[in-house]
């Protein structure tokens, strides 16, 4: 097992990876399709979404997309399970009727600098829409806590707010509970641009080319499953299985390839409903096809109780915060963003094994699964 190689130092030793492997496919299938799409940047010209195709091997009754970095600091582990399923899983899949589109890295600014966003602070999984009333959409709850998720004052950790940012936060929950708190703060927002979970204003570069690219390697009639690749969220340690929203013929087939891997829907149990994501953007895009929308969440830290939440939220605040007003100097800086680093993409040997471990598991089931429906 090449479980230490698959995860990278940097942005530019993952894609180098993935690339390397996406070429190993194309020497063994002439008919694999490699493509490289620049990502328009004010400030660095060399930012990539790496895209592979694969074709069934027979009839192309059904297409797989696996994407990563959709937040761009999640790239590390997203890019190490693409890795590995190009190495271990493909070649021994058993299907016949299904299609693959790998798209690697959606946002390479956040990949690259270590923010879960891209260049304009967007939160691509909260602005990528074909409708653009997205972008008119009021948060109230948003509203009621921006002062108290967007500090804009150059930060210290001295400051009265964050040395005492739990006993602030528990007060919030004599006015509020924890599931309402989560959802206002996190479903997305497009009044704040410099704000935590900005859904941008206009849409970002990735969106025409994730529309172009779907458009041509989607077929008609096709069954679409989308499988974006995420961390940080959930129980350590542990991979969640999300769909955000779903109709019953949806619902029915997500079942069917899970079999008994529980499935987390927004609103319920601990998650929160989002609006904006990729994985529902595929359907957009191919409004004719039956698209069945999946996240893959690896939990990093143990976050979904209330003392673990608080912790992750301030650690996003602390990172945002500095981001845009500066530090009080170097050696806190580097902490924040070390810290936020760890959040996504943990120095964790027996974690990282165990996240690859649960790949290997469940993803060729649900693959074959969703093969012979």
């Amino acid at each position: 097992m090449e479980n230490h190689t698959y995860f990278t130092k940097s942005y530019e030793n993952a894609r180098k990876a993935f690339l390397d492997k996406a070429n190993q496919i194309i020497l063994n299938n002439l008919e694999a399709r490699l493509a490289s799409h620049q990502v328009p940047s004010k400030t660095d010209s060399e930012l990539y979404i790496d895209t592979l195709f694969i074709p069934a091997n027979t009839n192309p009754e059904k297409l797989i997309v696996i994407s990563s970095a959709v937040h761009g600091i999640e790239g590390y582990v997203g890019s190490a399970i693409q890795q590995m399923f190009l190495k271990e899983i493909l070649p021994v899949l058993k299907i016949k009727n299904t299609s693959f589109l790998i798209i690697h890295s959606i946002n390479p600014f956040g990949f690259k600098y270590h923010r879960r966003v891209t260049e304009n602070n967007v939160d691509l999984n909260r602005g990528l829409e074909q409708d653009r009333k997205l972008f008119k959409s009021i948060n109230k709850g948003y509203s009621q806590l921006n002062d108290y998720l967007n500090p804009e004052k150059k930060y210290s950790k001295r400051d009265l707010f964050h040395s005492f940012f739990i006993l602030k936060s528990l007060t919030l929950l004599i006015r509020k509970s924890i599931s309402s708190l989560r959802q206002a703060a996190l479903q997305g927002q497009y009044q704040f641009p410099k704000g935590l979970y900005f859904g941008g204003m206009e849409f970002e570069p990735q969106k025409k080319i994730l529309e172009e690219l779907l458009i041509t390697n989607i077929q008609k009639d096709q069954k679409v499953l989308t499988i974006d690749l995420h961390t940080g969220y959930g129980k350590k340690g542990m991979l969640h299985i999300l769909q955000n929203h779903a109709d019953e013929t949806v619902k029915s087939i997500t079942e069917k390839i899970c079999n008994d891997h529980p499935i987390h829907r927004g609103g319920k149990d601990k998650f929160y409903e989002i609006f904006g994501d990729f994985a529902e953007f595929v359907g957009q895009v191919a409004p004719l096809n039956t698209c069945i929308p999946l996240v893959f969440e690896y939990g990093t830290q143990n976050n979904l109780g209330l003392l673990g939440g608080f912790r992750a939220i301030h650690t996003m605040i602390s990172e945002n915060q500095g981001f845009h007003h500066g530090y009080s100097n170097p050696k806190v800086e580097k902490k924040v963003k070390d810290k936020f680093l760890k959040m996504f993409y943990p120095n964790d040997k027996i974690l990282r094994e165990g996240i690859l471990e649960q790949t290997r598991k469940i993803l060729p089931e649900i693959i074959e699964n969703f093969d012979k429906i």
